[in-house]
């Protein structure tokens, strides 16, 4: 289970509990990881094509989310905290593109997450 907590251009989302964490290292493998994934997302009772990557950045656990915080997961130097679950064991939010979704640092689509969404799809 996880929930978009912030995000224009694509959902930015995090996992709601520490277990839902831990399913998540175990769908990506046994760890958190940029790798990206085709996935479906279930919400409402309707089934959307999507892609995450499976690393969380830009938050801290630790400190209140939509404040500024020292340090910020991923490289980030601080910040914004994009962090609003807490005790999940994860520092930040992951990514998740559907259909045209585009990448925040430059406003462009991501070939490898759209290719994920058409596997999502059953069109690849």
């Amino acid at each position: 289970m996880a929930k978009r907590t912030t995000g224009a251009n694509h959902a930015d989302v995090e996992t709601l509990t520490l277990q839902d964490t831990n399913k998540m290292k175990e769908i990506w493998g046994g760890s958190l990881t940029w790798a990206k994934r085709p996935i479906i997302i279930e919400y409402n009772g309707r089934k959307l094509a999507a892609s995450a990557a499976g690393m969380p950045h830009a938050g801290n656990d630790s400190a209140p989310g939509g404040e500024y915080t020292s340090w910020r997961s991923g490289d980030y130097s601080g910040g914004y905290n994009f962090d609003w679950v807490k005790n999940n064991a994860m520092d930040g939010v992951f990514d998740v593109h559907f259909f045209n979704s585009t990448r925040h640092k430059d406003g462009n689509i991501d070939d490898t997450h759209q290719r994920n969404v058409k596997i999502s799809a059953g069109m690849e």
